[in-house]
């Protein structure tokens, strides 16, 4: 049985998306620096976890954008 193609993406995606998620990873940046700098302990952790699944959350939007 034949497979269906397996799609390419894009050689131009949106600048303007790019630009967005530029910019989103630039604030979650900014957030860790501020979480790593003014708590401590546990709740320094989970933050830069969340902060980490916001950033890979966005750069899989940005993927399955370029996608389509």
């Amino acid at each position: 049985m034949a497979q269906p193609p397996t799609p390419v993406p894009s050689s131009t995606p949106d600048p303007a998306a790019r630009k967005r998620f530029y910019q989103a990873l630039s604030a979650y940046g900014v957030l860790a620096v501020l979480a790593w700098t003014t708590l401590d302990g546990g709740l320094r952790w989970l933050v830069l976890i969340l902060l980490a699944a916001f950033a890979l959350k966005s750069w899989v939007h940005l993927r399955r954008m370029e996608l389509e």
